[in-house]
């Protein structure tokens, strides 16, 4: 537990900073004047970049370790929270949103690899749930947090706490201690990867995931702009 403790703190830090950011950026931009289609745009630039961009992440931290690319994932979130702030237009929303992707993609395989690297034998799943529950925790707070910030103090505000929590999590990447792995002989995209996702378990699992994450982000992208058109207070 306590050689995690690096890794719970940065988890929390940056989806607290992220739970403020996922449903408030839909509402600034409907307050831009951006339409349903254009919002939903908005949760695709992000879930696309995460897509292609998470195969090449992970691989990388196999290669140079896992707190680079952790560190990396909390720059770019915190610069998406300044661009936030200055952002003027919804298509600029739509690219920042699309950074946000790639954020994701450097956070989360690398710290799901470090979650199992860092677990006792046989507590592997262990390890990786109490991530995810740290994660959970850390988006709730944050999202109500971002709620509460915006009713009273408006957008700019709102945006400038997602930064300076992003900002905190790159502090906490350096509490992390990770070994450090590499495997320089196979390519990023060897000649096996083609093998490994036409693997029958692979696709089954990829489909439910697809399913689900489906439904998750229509929820994520649409629903704090729907709630505010039926008058439910931010």
């Amino acid at each position: 537990m306590a050689r995690a403790t690096g890794q719970y703190a940065l988890t929390f830090l940056l989806m607290f900073a992220i739970g403020i950011g996922v449903p408030i950026s839909p509402l600034l931009a409907s307050n831009m004047g951006a339409s349903w289609i254009e919002i939903g745009l908005m949760g695709s630039a992000c879930a696309l970049i995460f897509t292609f961009s998470a195969l090449m992440t992970g691989r990388v931290s196999d290669r140079i370790g896992r707190r680079p690319i952790l560190a990396v994932s909390s720059v770019l979130s915190a610069s998406a929270a300044l661009l936030f702030m200055k952002a003027t237009s919804i298509s600029e929303l739509i690219a920042i949103r699309g950074l946000d992707g790639l954020a994701w993609a450097c956070f989360w395989p690398p710290m799901e690899a470090l979650a199992t690297e860092t677990s006792d034998t046989g507590q592997i799943g262990r390890g990786i749930g109490l991530v995810t529950s740290v994660y959970a925790l850390g988006f709730a707070i944050g999202s109500f947090a971002g709620g509460f910030i915006t009713t009273v103090f408006g957008f700019a505000l709102t945006f400038f706490t997602y930064f300076v929590f992003a900002a905190l999590s790159i502090l906490a990447v350096w509490l992390i201690a990770v070994p450090r792995h590499s495997w320089p002989s196979e390519p990023l995209l060897g000649d096996r990867l083609l093998p490994r996702l036409s693997s029958r378990d692979l696709i089954a699992g990829n489909v439910l995931g697809a399913s689900y994450t489906f439904g998750l982000a229509t929820i994520m992208a649409l629903l704090s702009v729907y709630a505010a058109g039926i008058e439910i207070p931010v």
